[in-house]
């Protein structure tokens, strides 16, 4: 029951992850805080192995841990001490289980996401989300150029063409988003009725 409810957690952690990254409109921002909550979230579940005791004991009563048998390591020549694994079958749980199904997690996401993660900042940069930040924390082409290398040299742009272009549109872009929503006020006349309703009886 306890190792059922690890998986739980563990889906219910990657699972809105993963669905989003299937998804058609993916913003690279989203995306990569996605990415580093999920990992952040999977780090405070491995710290803390008995809150999937807890809530199994709650939810079903106290789990009933079976006795296994442990094998013994052999001690090589010359040792003087021994550390054997603690022997209980809650501390094999933990060892052989619990942490090795999170830490597979984990290391997956890391070797998947962490190699990709300078194209996927690149990328994010020519997101209509992240203009704001853009625009807020660069001051000129040069500064912003850096930070779309990655993307310029896996699509062979020139990178400091695209930087002065992306600088120039991204401000642009919010004022014209903005633009969209601004609406002239309406008249009190725009409202009555077509057919003159509101109008004066002769």
């Amino acid at each position: 029951m306890a190792t059922a409810y690890l998986f739980r957690e563990i889906f219910v952690i990657t699972g809105p992850l993963s669905r989003y990254l299937q998804s058609v409109n993916v913003d690279p921002c989203k995306a990569l805080a996605m990415i580093d909550s999920s990992l952040s979230q999977l780090q405070k579940l491995r710290s803390d192995p008995e809150e999937i005791i807890r809530t199994c004991d709650n939810e079903y009563g106290p789990v009933e841990w079976k006795e296994t048998r442990v094998r013994s390591r052999r001690v090589m020549d010359g040792e003087i001490a021994r550390d054997e694994p603690e022997a209980t079958p809650l501390a094999h749980w933990k060892r052989e289980t619990f942490h090795v199904a999170v830490d597979t997690i984990i290391n997956s996401m890391r070797n998947r996401f962490e190699k990709n993660r300078p194209s996927l900042q690149s990328l994010a940069m020519f997101a209509p989300s992240g203009f704001p930040k853009l625009v807020e924390n660069f001051q000129n082409a040069r500064d912003l150029e850096e930070s779309i290398t990655s993307f310029c040299t896996t699509y062979h742009i020139d990178s400091s063409c695209c930087a002065e272009e992306l600088f120039t549109f991204a401000p642009s872009f919010l004022k014209f988003n903005r633009s969209l929503f601004v609406f002239p006020k309406e008249r009190k006349e725009d409202f009555h009725d077509v057919d003159g309703s509101d109008s004066e009886e002769v």
